[in-house]
């Protein structure tokens, strides 16, 4: 399988820990305190396919869904904020919200780049193959996306468990932690540079990602 396809298997994975918010009429259901994980995170798996291999729809209008489940998926604040480390205690609120909008950006063009004709044809199913206690709210769900040539990649997602919703903070692909590459990154960039490099590299990338897409 192409590399550059890998972004959008794992951004069809997260999908499958929430409720995407185009299905606005079970969200309530899914977030109740009582639910099960398992049924949490089983119950929107064929959605989630269905959506990405909807012959009727544009590709347009699936990375739109899946662009607004991811940011509805993931703890943005709570992930920019880690990313960006303790530079974040001396940003002002507007640059917060200026980085904070951007970082959502950034994350879901990354993963959703991968997403074209060819490469969602090739996704035939997502497998949850397991699920454990991680630490004091969290837990580990272990994804499998099972590809129609056979190479399947495991994908690892932490969810937070707070006030009876479930929150993405961290995935880990190949043994990758999204939070440590982009600590790394961002935080160290933060570090050198300050919060405003940080916002101005961001914004070079979005335009870079644009340009490249038309």
């Amino acid at each position: 399988m192409a590399r550059h396809a890998i972004p959008f298997m794992v951004m069809a994975a997260l999908c499958v820990v929430s409720a995407p918010a185009f299905a606005a009429g079970q969200v309530a259901a899914q977030q109740q305190q009582g639910q099960t994980r398992e049924a949490f995170v089983g119950n929107v798996t064929g959605q989630v396919l269905t959506i990405i291999h909807n012959p009727g729809a544009l590709l347009s209008t699936k990375k739109s869904q899946l662009e607004n489940t991811f940011l509805q998926v993931v703890d943005l604040q709570w992930i920019a904020k880690y990313v960006m480390g303790k530079p974040w205690d001396a940003a002002s609120e507007q640059q917060r919200k200026t980085y904070v909008a951007l970082y959502g950006k950034y994350l879901s063009g990354t993963y959703l780049a991968g997403l074209d004709e060819k490469s969602e044809h090739n996704l035939q199913d997502i497998k949850v193959t397991g699920m454990e206690d991680a630490f004091d709210d969290a837990f580990l769900v272990h994804t499998q996306m099972v590809m129609a040539q056979g190479d399947n990649v495991a994908v690892d997602y932490m969810v937070r468990e707070t006030g009876g919703q479930r929150k993405v903070i961290d995935i880990t692909l190949e043994g990758v932690s999204l939070l440590r590459s982009h600590r790394s990154e961002l935080g160290g960039l933060a570090a050198s540079k300050g919060v405003d490099g940080v916002i101005a590299a961001l914004q070079a990338k979005m335009e870079t990602h644009v340009a490249s897409a038309n």
